[in-house]
């Protein structure tokens, strides 16, 4: 099995720019990834009886998460999503990172500029798209993922780590300490580990985080830890991943400022490196 890392040197990817987003899907995005990521819909003129959506949404939420806070990253409901996040041929859970100094005026619709961080629940009319997915359902996928996550909490306590973390979407933040504090306070287990790159002399601190009963692994890295944890106690005692290529951010952790994210590369595993690598070369393939 090979590792596919896809990455591309940009000031912020989004649509338009780069690779645009991450998608996954998802048998439950409402009540599972949508919630994890941001505490509310975003309310706009266009849709107005999308303040309905966000009230039953919120009342909805396990963990009473207030109206308008984003709940884990720096996210914003996505712009296009269906209307509270209900669609015709299924369901969405689709928001887009927020972007430095992005002001939209209140008659632009259209894609979020910033990178999209998508789960679908694309079961189409009369769930017929669900029943052609093979022997096995999204939700019985879902279900190797929590198992793979437990799997790997376990491992890394031992020292050792799980290959089904390579299914992630990683992350630069300018400090760990608002995720680790956040992730504290609502006992979301993360995984430490520390890896090696041309940005930094010394170990880079990162962190594997999950949500439950989705597909979903974000791997978040930053420079420093903070939250009065010591970056060299963190990356030695937590596991090693021994490089991150950064060749296509001229070696270097692009700029982000505090309260904001910049997506790095998506990870994943396939059985052929030498397809993928045709596919995306191709005339007819998209740009990457």
């Amino acid at each position: 099995m090979a590792l596919l890392l896809a990455a591309k040197e940009a000031a912020a990817q989004g649509p338009g720019n780069g690779i645009s987003k991450s998608t996954w899907a998802s048998s439950d995005p409402i009540h599972t990834s949508f919630p994890w990521l941001c505490a509310q819909l975003r309310l706009r003129h266009t849709a107005p009886l999308r303040l309905q959506g966000a009230a039953l949404l919120r009342s909805a939420f396990s963990d009473g998460a207030a109206a308008g806070r984003m709940k884990y990253l720096p996210v914003q409901d996505a712009d296009d999503s269906c209307q509270n996040n209900i669609c015709q041929c299924g369901a969405t859970g689709r928001v887009a990172l927020k972007v430095s100094g992005a002001v939209r005026r209140l008659e632009e619709f259209g894609p979020s500029p910033g990178f999209g961080l998508h789960t679908v629940l694309a079961a189409g009319e009369g769930n017929s798209r669900a029943r052609a997915s093979g022997n096995m359902s999204v939700s019985d996928v879902e279900t190797i993922f929590d198992a793979k996550w437990a799997s790997a909490l376990a491992k890394g306590h031992e020292g050792t780590t799980e290959p089904w973390l390579d299914y992630h979407t990683a992350l630069y933040v300018p400090t760990l300490a608002p995720y680790t504090t956040a992730f504290k306070a609502d006992n979301v287990e993360y995984l430490p580990f520390s890896f090696n790159s041309s940005a930094h002399p010394a170990p880079t601190p990162a962190l594997y985080v999950h949500i439950p009963k989705t597909q979903v692994i974000f791997v978040l890295a930053a420079m420093t830890v903070g939250d009065g944890d010591d970056d060299a106690h963190w990356t030695d005692g937590s596991l090693r991943v021994e490089q991150l290529d950064l060749s296509g951010y001229g070696g270097r952790f692009p700029d982000v400022p505090e309260g904001f994210a910049h997506p790095l590369h998506e990870s994943r595993a396939v059985a052929s490196i030498d397809q993928m690598t045709d596919f995306c070369e191709s005339p007819s393939s998209p740009s990457v």
